[in-house]
């Protein structure tokens, strides 16, 4: 029973560590999103001010 508890343990270690992984790969796709728009706000208050 140890042993199994064991490699349950370390299967939720991986699954903690995949799922942090994952999660700072969507912060940097929103902040690069976030990035984006804010060079197209700046780009469309250009356009309306000629």
């Amino acid at each position: 029973m140890c042993c199994q508890l064991g490699e349950l343990e370390a299967e939720a270690v991986d699954q903690a560590r995949e799922y942090r992984a994952r999660v700072l790969k969507l912060m940097e796709q929103l902040n690069d999103a976030q990035r984006l728009l804010g060079d197209q706000g700046s780009f469309c208050s250009t356009i309306s001010n000629d």
